[in-house]
């Protein structure tokens, strides 16, 4: 199906409503048709994927489900806030060991990654054949002053980011989903990176898991 013919199921439908927080659709009422929902339902080669992707990205990668990307990405958008809601309150700016990051900044710490893939992908996407930089996130991190702020913002800004990125990459044609570029000083693909978001966040939720809850 291409991706771009999918208005009849969108007018037909907003069954899929319930994806989209609650935040959101407040503010943006159109939200109610989440048309990025329909954008695409490929299903792609994760193997040629990880071969186009620098060993750093694979192992975020090697996280996501099979399945359609698009998918991922927009259940992610119920999954996490879900997960952090129900973290107890002390846990949130709990830090297991001196410099470790707590729940809050990890969450802030996935939004600015998903930020620096996004426009990664952006440039990819958009034929850029410039070398990009990498960043710090140890610098990111306490600069960003999560411990300082509530959760709704923070989960605000995570929902906001990841819906600005949904459209972004579904604007993508076919071709351009596996362009490739350089980053850090290694090759990726706009799909590389789509999935290294995903996968990304499904990392850290583990290591919240296993370390911040027992």
């Amino acid at each position: 199906m291409d991706k771009r013919v999918f208005f009849d199921k969108v007018l037909s439908s907003n069954s899929f409503s319930f994806f989209l927080p609650a935040t959101l659709i407040r503010y943006f009422p159109y939200l109610r048709f989440p048309t990025f929902l329909f954008y695409q339902f490929s299903m792609y080669d994760i193997q040629a994927i990880l071969a186009s992707t620098p060993s750093f990205l694979r192992i975020y990668i090697e996280q996501v489900a099979e399945g359609d990307i698009f998918t991922s990405l927009s259940a992610q958008l119920v999954s996490l806030p879900q997960f952090y809601r129900a973290l107890p309150e002390d846990r949130l700016t709990f830090s297991y060991a001196d410099g470790k990051w707590t729940p809050k900044d990890i969450l802030l710490h996935l939004v600015d990654a998903e930020r620096v893939f996004a426009y990664r992908a952006m440039r990819f996407g958009r034929g850029d054949s410039a070398e990009l930089v990498g960043f710090d996130e140890n610098i990111y991190v306490p600069a960003a002053q999560a411990n300082t702020r509530n959760l709704d913002s923070l989960l605000e800004e995570f929902e906001a980011v990841r819906c600005a990125n949904l459209l972004l990459f579904a604007s993508f044609s076919e071709e351009q989903l596996w362009q490739t570029g350089l980053a850090s000083g290694f090759p990726a693909s706009v799909l590389g990176l789509m999935y290294a978001i995903v996968g990304h966040g499904v990392h850290h939720l583990k290591v919240i898991e296993s370390r911040y809850l027992i």
